[in-house]
């Protein structure tokens, strides 16, 4: 009898330790093996660009040829491209994972294949009163991959997403477009460690103006600009009503030093929606 119980015993244990011995497939070797963010590996256009045009901005000289502000590629480069005359172009490295966890939120979680900029027009023409705003950015986003090439281009996305926070595909846009320049700043910012001062003395600020805030975080910094040894940082939280879909607060974080030895100047800013 006890051997046929310590048989048992020691089957199961075996059964058990062999299948906590086989790893689980990682979810994002899934994404990569998957049909939806398929790729050429040899693909020489951008999997991803960001472009961001018109505003009241300085006419560029004859000839000037303006790139992406981002632009995504299939090893994983990342270029801060040249979009006006002044900005100098910065490249970082995304992993194989950074890249396919980027690519499942644009295409997969925030579907931009199923976002379409006529729709959005059609959306926001049905709405009363319309509220309009003069001399503001176009985003235009694109994403190349095997299934095929989409694009999107909206007016003055964060004004319009916030007027009418009912249109789910300008939710959408907004959460790439704050995702992307997320990316875009990091490479200009560079070392880990900077980017955590930066928070740091943001976040001192922020508790000094209003304590009940939560404090930014890394995924908040959505700019960053290093020119003729200065850096400016901005980052940007939007908190929301809980059961609404607007906008409550907005709290903005900017950062600037002159030099790697001066000492920055932070400042928070802190907007309160009207119910």
């Amino acid at each position: 009898m006890c051997f046929v119980i310590c048989r048992l015993f020691l089957t199961t244990s075996l059964l058990i330790l062999s299948a906590t011995a086989i790893p689980a497939q990682d979810e994002w070797d899934v994404l990569a093996n998957s049909k939806e963010l398929a790729f050429d590996d040899e693909q020489v256009e951008p999997l991803i660009t960001l472009e961001r045009t018109g505003g009241l901005r300085v006419a560029p000289p004859e000839g000037f040829a303006p790139q992406p502000l981002m632009a995504l590629f299939a090893d994983g480069t990342i270029v801060r491209g040249v979009d006006r005359p002044g900005v100098i172009e910065v490249r970082g490295k995304l992993s194989h994972r950074q890249l396919f966890e980027l690519l499942d939120f644009v295409v997969n979680r925030q579907q931009f294949y199923n976002t379409d900029s006529e729709a959005i027009k059609t959306s926001l023409e049905r709405h009363e009163p319309r509220v309009m705003i003069s001399d503001a950015l176009s985003s235009r986003f694109t994403v190349n991959l095997e299934r095929g090439s989409h694009e999107v281009t909206v007016y003055a996305l964060e004004f319009t997403q916030n007027h009418h926070p009912d249109i789910e595909a300008l939710a959408r846009l907004l959460a790439i477009e704050k995702r992307l320049q997320h990316h875009v700043a990091m490479i200009e910012i560079g070392e880990t460690e900077k980017v955590q001062e930066i928070l740091r003395a943001m976040n001192d600020e922020l508790k000094k103006k209003r304590a009940s805030l939560r404090p930014l975080t890394v995924e908040d910094i959505v700019y960053a600009r290093r020119r003729a040894g200065q850096l400016t940082v901005n980052a940007t939280k939007n908190i929301m009503h809980t059961n609404l879909k607007k906008r409550k607060t907005k709290v903005v974080g900017s950062y600037r030093q002159k030099g790697p030895d001066s000492e920055p100047t932070v400042g928070i800013y802190i907007m309160d929606e009207k119910e």
